[in-house]
């Protein structure tokens, strides 16, 4: 497949949420030692802490690139009702576990879509808020990552998503405009990081779909996906729909798009 000068180039994606499952890496064992340490609270419990706790989460997760995972377990300690003693024994304990933070878990479909849009010509790039080692322990999970020109972690810039420097690092490397690439993510940093750059966004709805929207004010994605699937049907297109005056709304579900491009 030849791709135009004038159409989308590359795609850059996030990592965790979007390739990567962060569920099993992150938020199961911060769950399991925030119950060892105050028994009285239950899975149920903690998934109805942590919804409450993710407009928080995704404002601690912005613009910064040290301390990432410190401040957000700080936030949910203390949102599970931890006080500030048992939130500090969270902190260290989780420093002991931190091996288990380097799960790595792709979603079914991401081989196979990284794949095909590599042979289909589309240039590939990683814009992450993870550590450099945790994207280099990922290339043995998701060996897709050999396959892309470029990887921006945290430890690359000084500011992170919806900041412009990591998406502007990797549209600088891949030497294309910002108009030739999409950005796909599942957080409204992601999209809004997008939007500052000046590229096309596509928002992945997983497990906390229905409450990342309740969290955009102005900056809607140009079009929502259920999974990676969908990108595949775009890139036959040359990602055509993002070249109209018709975004698709972020509104509309990825069911409806997916009957429109079938």
């Amino acid at each position: 497949m030849t791709l135009s000068k004038t159409s989308i180039q590359a795609i850059l994606f996030d990592f965790d949420g979007t390739l990567s499952d962060l569920y099993p890496r992150w938020i199961k064992p911060v769950g399991e030692t925030i119950i060892e340490i105050e028994p009285r609270l239950n899975a149920e419990i903690l998934r109805e802490r942590f919804t409450s706790a993710m407009p928080r989460l995704v404002q601690a997760g912005s613009g910064y690139s040290m301390f990432l995972n410190i401040r957000a377990a700080w936030i949910i300690g203390r949102e599970a009702g931890l006080s500030r003693i048992q939130t500090i024994k969270l902190l260290l304990r989780l420093r002991k576990k931190k091996e288990q933070f380097y799960t790595i878990t792709p979603f079914e479909e991401t081989h196979q879509v990284l794949q095909t849009l590599h042979h289909m010509g589309y240039r590939l790039a990683l814009v992450s808020t993870a550590s450099k080692k945790t994207l280099e322990t990922a290339i043995s999970a998701i060996p897709e990552l050999c396959l892309f020109d470029v990887i921006v972690s945290r430890d690359d810039v000084t500011r992170t998503k919806p900041d412009p420097e990591p998406m502007q690092k990797a549209l600088d490397a891949l030497n294309i405009d910002t108009d030739q690439a999409i950005f796909v993510g599942d957080m409204p940093q992601d999209i809004e990081g997008a939007k500052n750059v000046g590229c096309k966004s596509v928002l992945v709805l997983r497990q906390w779909g229905d409450l990342i929207l309740t969290l955009f004010a102005d900056n809607s994605p140009d079009l929502i996906i259920d999974s990676l699937n969908p990108l595949i049907d775009l890139a036959v297109t040359g990602f055509a729909i993002f070249n109209s005056n018709s975004n698709v709304s972020a509104t509309d579900t990825a069911d409806s798009f997916a009957k429109d491009v079938e």
